[in-house]
């Protein structure tokens, strides 16, 4: 893991905190493993977890790093994404979390229910009232970071 992902202080604070008082929606779409988890172990469920655990389920602050909801050239090659020669600054997305989690695409799209987990955990909508909900949200959150 390159060593300045593990010193941005961007990356580095407490969710735990933001998950229990911020609107479950708002944290997801801005807040889901942007930090590193603070146990730095695998002896719990890294998937469930709100924190990152490796480069793959890394994902950069979105309202911080400013990119877009597609992937970059490196993630459709299966290069890790610390090889991209823009690095953080990149436009696009380099993980899946990024993609799935970004803003502009949490809850924006139908839920499969095939593989879904029904947990609040998925990124895809299961109603249209919980679509609206998460646009109305996003521009709420931003217009009120912005100001």
């Amino acid at each position: 893991m390159p060593d300045c992902l593990l010193a941005c202080p961007y990356l580095n604070f407490n969710l735990q905190s933001l998950y229990l008082n911020e609107d479950r929606f708002v944290f997801y779409m801005f807040m889901y493993k942007t930090t590193w988890c603070p146990t730095k172990k695998d002896c719990h469920d890294s998937k469930s977890c709100i924190y990152a655990h490796h480069l793959r389920d890394f994902r950069r602050p979105p309202e911080i790093f400013k990119y877009s909801p597609e992937d970059c050239d490196v993630l459709t090659k299966g290069v890790s994404w610390d090889q991209c020669p823009k690095g953080l600054k990149c436009s696009k997305c380099h993980t899946t979390v990024e993609r799935l989690y970004h803003p502009d695409k949490y809850k924006r799209i139908s839920c499969d229910k095939l593989r879904c987990n029904k947990s609040e955990i998925c990124a895809f909508f299961h109603s249209v009232k919980e679509k609206n909900l998460a646009i109305k949200l996003c521009k709420n959150y931003r217009k009120a970071i912005v100001n």
